[in-house]
């Protein structure tokens, strides 16, 4: 999805505007709805020994504004709230990204996975691939799983949903630079920010983040 850049209700805790020295802008997506924005999530942006930073998203997205002493980088975290959908927790930096946070899901038997990258490259695509089975853009549906969101314009998200594991079944997840399908030995891909987050039930399980400094156009998670 492209970026937009919107406002948001912004409450900050304890500290006033004027103790900013950057602005931070991050959407909140839907992760199974192409597109649409979230309202009234609480995001959070913490780290240890700082004073927090939050807001309430509108319907257009969200702006969070950092502190000179509270960097944008791995000390800090990005922490997203909202009833009805798995809490989301991320590990910065976190600057001009999109992030989707996922619907509960009620069957524990399922599983999503959600794919989020940086501006490029443009176009990633997740594939899931098991027994009998191929989920990706040229193939949404198969056998208890299917491709809810495909995005080509950058930052994702890309959602696999599968509503009932198979037993004793194996299942691969992996991204493609579909942008630089040409390229297999291109580094784009390690630099693209790129994260999967994966879900059962109401919580996040595992969160990946795509190795950097590697050559290929090809992520096996």
């Amino acid at each position: 999805m492209k970026k937009i850049v919107l406002p948001v209700a912004l409450a900050l805790l304890g500290m006033n505007a004027g103790a900013y020295a950057a602005d931070v802008s991050i959407d909140i997506l839907s992760a199974t709805v192409k597109d649409k924005r979230i309202e009234g999530a609480s995001v959070t942006l913490q780290r240890n020994g700082a004073q927090s930073v939050s807001g309430i998203t509108n319907t257009s997205g969200s702006m969070i504004s950092l502190g000179t002493s509270f960097a944008d980088n791995k000390d800090a975290l990005l922490i997203v709230k909202k009833e009805g959908y798995s809490n989301l927790v991320v590990k910065c930096p976190c600057a001009g990204m999109t992030y989707a946070i996922s619907p509960v899901m009620t069957n524990l038997d399922g599983m999503r996975v959600v794919l989020s990258w940086g501006e490029k490259p443009f176009d990633l695509d997740s594939h899931l691939i098991f027994p009998g089975g191929h989920i990706y853009f040229d193939s949404k549906e198969g056998t208890d799983a299917n491709l809810d969101v495909d995005d080509t314009d950058s930052y994702g998200p890309e959602t696999v949903t599968i509503s009932k594991k198979h037993f004793g079944e194996s299942y691969i997840y992996a991204v493609q630079d579909y942008s630089n399908k040409g390229l297999p030995n291109s580094n784009y891909l390690s630099a693209s920010k790129a994260k999967v987050f994966v879900y059962v039930g109401s919580s996040l399980v595992r969160s990946y983040s795509v190795p950097a400094g590697k050559r290929g156009n090809i992520w096996t998670v």
